[in-house]
């Protein structure tokens, strides 16, 4: 958010140093404020998110994630506080931040707490499912609720803070934690904001399809479409662009009440092979808001995950091969496992699923290239390249 366009979000402090909304935080400037405490296994830092499918902030550079640079861990308890509120004086206010997340659904994940005793007691915000909110709370993770699986990519939640307007000193706080086994990318937050409901602001507020790393030849390009303003929202243009190629348009023409989502599939297109970004974006008229208006996101069509690992237990023989009749085993799985090659356009050449502990052979004639041989055993993935070379 390096456009800021609520320049009204110059927050203003009480003398007990807590802030009066409105706020909006990018978190380019540092910490300001925010703190983490990890009581087990990996913490919240602040920076660039590099590893997996949480890579990269959703505006400017600095987001908080779990583990920057790495996958979190299993048994890991931490937190993430904000600074204290003032809301004294704040009515019709909305909470609103971006996640982006590949955890381990149902058992790992975070949720959003906030508490009005400085700390003494803490509750779920948005437990009460009475009060207005997007993209929010929805899978139980070890007794309470909040974000779990996968987000596909960058995902705007909000929510009515009808829970704490008139209270004088509120803090908020993430809490991530991940069972004994199993775990995945983890998870990362930014652009945290608390301001007024203005009278109309439209948003993609997550993207459903294409999935960020599912080979699709087509698409059926498909996204959230919120309301995050006040006044029900009834005609929304909203238009896709695939590359930054010439954008396509539709209209969502429902009844969009006041902080309320609704999927919206604006079309079907081919899906370019490899690495493509689509943005999705809406045209409300009367919009104050730009800052949720568009939505990106790099699509991976093919081309295998950088994050697997070649550290593996299968092997390929002969390597170089000739152009078919090539042998593969697994060594060390346990029951079936899935084979993919994929060549050097991201173009998936074969698949097959196989036993365990068993040499198999891959009776497909290739033409003469270097390849990906990509296995996966479970929730585990591994490569190895396959040169092919001619008989």
């Amino acid at each position: 958010m390096k456009n800021l366009f609520f320049l009204l979000c110059l927050s203003s402090f009480t003398v007990k140093g807590q802030i009066t909304p409105p706020y909006i935080n990018d978190f380019e400037n540092g910490a300001q404020g925010w703190f983490d405490t990890t009581y087990s296994g990996s913490s919240w830092e602040l920076g660039t998110p590099n590893f997996g499918l949480t890579s990269g902030a959703h505006s400017g550079s600095n987001a908080w994630d779990i583990s920057l640079d790495s996958a979190y861990q299993n048994n890991t308890l931490c937190y993430l506080y904000s600074p204290h509120f003032n809301f004294s004086t704040t009515t019709n206010s909305i909470l609103s931040f971006w996640l982006n997340y590949k955890v381990e659904a149902q058992w790992d994940g975070t949720l959003l707490q906030y508490s009005t005793d400085s700390g003494t007691t803490w509750k779920v915000l948005g437990f009460n499912d009475t009060i207005p909110t997007i993209n929010w709370n929805s899978h139980n993770i070890v007794g309470a609720w909040g974000w779990s699986g996968t987000s596909n990519c960058w995902a705007l939640s909000a929510i009515k803070l009808d829970s704490v307007y008139g209270l004088p000193d509120v803090q908020f706080r993430f809490q991530f934690s991940s069972d004994t086994n199993i775990f995945y990318d983890g998870i990362s937050i930014d652009d945290f904001s608390i301001y007024s409901l203005p009278n109309n602001d439209a948003a993609i507020a997550s993207i459903i399809s294409p999935s960020k790393n599912v080979q699709q030849p087509s698409v059926l390009a498909t996204a959230n479409i919120a309301n995050v303003g006040s006044n029900t929202l009834l005609s929304i243009p909203v238009g896709v662009t695939i590359n930054g190629g010439t954008p396509f348009f539709s209209i969502y023409n429902g009844s969009l009440t006041s902080i309320k989502a609704d999927s919206f599939s604006v079309g079907n297109f081919i899906a370019p092979n490899g690495y493509y970004t689509i943005c999705f974006f809406t045209q409300l008229p009367g919009d104050t808001n730009p800052l949720n208006d568009t939505l990106c996101c790099e699509i991976n069509n093919g081309v295998s995950s950088v994050t697997a690992s070649d550290n593996s237990s299968f092997v390929i023989y002969p390597n170089p091969s000739g152009n078919n009749l090539i042998r593969i085993r697994n060594l060390n799985a346990k029951g079936v496992f899935s084979v993919c090659i994929i060549d050097g356009l991201g173009n998936t050449v074969y698949s097959s699923q196989q036993l365990s502990n068993n040499s198999f052979i891959i009776n497909k004639k290739l033409s003469a290239g270097i390849y990906l041989v990509l296995i996966t055993e479970g929730d585990k993935l591994c490569y190895k390249k396959l040169i092919v070379t001619e008989n």
